[in-house]
């Protein structure tokens, strides 16, 4: 008997596919952002009712933070101090002392600069137990005036990092008495509101 071996013999052809490809094309497109927002103290009401406030002036203090993708200025201008009347408070009875809080202070010189104060009453380096520390005093005029300017590690940044508070004070006896002012009750003002508006303005750095 013979017999009959059938053998199977199995081929796998591979076949190898070729690649594919194909591209995503990505473009972003950058634009300068910038905003300022007033935290607190955004409007400012003084009452002058006795001879001591008369005398001695008011203060009082806001806070605004800036966030920008870039590099900024900050400028303050000041419009005239009038009321219904027409009639017109001498606007260097208004000027303004620019803070930060202590642990913000490192960062003054490096991160942004403050413009030179008209009045050295105070500095960013005295008085460390003080909540706040103050440039010296600035005095007030009509149209803008530059007051802080990028550091050299640059001021871009978001909004914590870029607090800061504008002390607003009003014929403040400090600065009358190192100005050789008048105080408002040698001014004989007349009875009546008067208002003015402090404009804060950020935009990039020219510089």
């Amino acid at each position: 008997m013979r017999r009959i071996i059938v053998s199977f013999s199995l081929v796998f052809c591979l076949f190898a596919a070729a690649a594919q490809s194909d591209e995503i094309n990505i473009s972003a497109s950058f634009a300068q952002s910038i905003e300022l927002k007033i935290v607190s103290g955004g409007s400012m009401n003084f009452a002058f009712t006795t001879l001591e406030r008369y005398q001695n002036g008011a203060s009082a203090i806001a806070n605004f933070q800036v966030a920008s993708s870039t590099d900024f200025e900050v400028a303050i201008g000041i419009t005239p101090f009038t009321n219904a009347d027409g009639d017109e408070i001498d606007l260097s009875n208004l000027n303004y002392c620019l803070a930060v809080l202590p642990e913000d202070l490192a960062d003054a010189g490096q991160r942004w600069n403050f413009a030179t104060p008209e009045y050295e009453v105070w500095d960013l380096v005295k008085a460390s137990s003080w909540k706040y520390h103050f440039t010296g005093i600035y005095t007030s005029s009509q149209g803008e005036k530059t007051v802080i300017t990028p550091g050299p590690s640059g001021n871009a940044g978001n909004f914590s990092e870029n607090s800061f508070y504008l002390q607003i004070r009003l014929a403040d006896r400090t600065y009358q008495n190192v100005a050789n002012a008048p105080s408002l009750l040698d001014q004989n003002i007349k009875p009546g509101t008067y208002t003015c508006t402090v404009t804060l303005t950020a935009l990039p750095s020219i510089t």
